[in-house]
């Protein structure tokens, strides 16, 4: 069984996405991002779990692999596309093919404003499709889109969680209902700007998360290695991290630097210093040359 979902992104342009999904692509943020990672890589004594989101879930990924350290590994892929987007089909399939997962909890919300909420909703559709084929038979759980302090973008989380709500009860997908979690909580106390959360914040929302998932697994929580959960350096983790500077633009030629975390330090930096001459891309991971996985 292949054990790390890290080398994801680049590797699929020869997968076609749906024809409805080209049609109904959001245009680009200026930055676009993928950041991939599998914690506990090559560990096949439990079972592995992904998380599919944006910022809000990789946030939280740390404190939801310490959770549930001694129950299930834990693997993401967080981005900053909205399923409407014309790659994302094919990185979430490359994704899907690098493990055996038992679970998976997806979400693409805040993300996706701009999209029109029809043409989202059968993105949506066609992203469920694609995991029931693609994910050998693991449970899915829709994980809603939180709250922002914004109450006009607050409106329009529960638009689209209204149409997921629908979409996932016509798909007999359970929920874990991250909104109505979250949502009371002291916008001052556990958000730091207007989407993301404190690290007390991120912590409430992975204790559900984690308890959600065992629930599903049919699992309890036993004790992990000692200093497992919630300390960083007793965790290995791979990890792949994508980005494309200015991608709704094409009138200047495109460079792609690929490296480690170096490059990944100072991608800033070299977008800066190739303004007006050419638009930039990074890809950087973890993970060696001599890996038999990276190419």
């Amino acid at each position: 069984m292949r054990t790390n979902g890290t080398i994801v992104v680049l590797l699929a342009a020869f997968i076609l996405c749906s024809a409805a999904v080209l049609n109904a692509e959001r245009q680009r943020e200026s930055i676009e991002w993928i950041y991939a990672v599998c914690h506990d890589p090559g560990a096949t004594n439990l079972p592995r779990v992904l998380l599919i989101g944006d910022s809000i879930a990789n946030m939280c990924q740390e404190f939801v692999s310490g959770e549930l350290s001694g129950t299930a590994y834990v693997s993401t892929y967080t981005t900053s596309k909205s399923i409407t987007d014309r790659s994302y089909l094919k990185e979430l399939k490359l994704m899907l093919s690098e493990n055996d997962y038992a679970l998976i909890q997806f979400n693409n919300g805040l993300h996706c404003f701009g999209s029109d909420l029809k043409q989202w909703e059968q993105a949506l559709s066609g992203v469920i499709k694609l995991m029931h084929a693609d994910g050998k038979g693991a449970t899915i759980i829709w994980a809603s889109t939180t709250p922002t302090v914004s109450p006009d973008n607050t409106r329009l989380v529960k638009e689209y969680n209204a149409i997921a709500a629908r979409v996932m009860k016509e798909n007999n997908i359970p929920v874990n209902d991250l909104f109505a979690l979250m949502d009371p909580l002291d916008r001052k106390q556990y958000w730091t700007d207007n989407c993301h959360h404190s690290p007390e914040g991120r912590k409430i929302a992975a204790k559900q998360v984690a308890a959600v998932i065992r629930e599903h697994l049919g699992a309890r929580k036993v004790p992990g290695p000692a200093g497992s959960a919630g300390d960083k350096s007793a965790v290995k983790m791979d990890w792949t991290k994508v980005f494309w500077y200015d991608a709704d633009k094409t009138n200047l030629p495109r460079a792609l630097l690929i490296g480690d975390s170096i490059y990944d330090d100072h991608q800033r930096d070299v977008n800066k210093a190739l303004a007006g001459t050419a638009f930039l891309s990074t890809f950087s991971t973890s993970r060696s040359f001599a890996d038999p996985l990276y190419a």
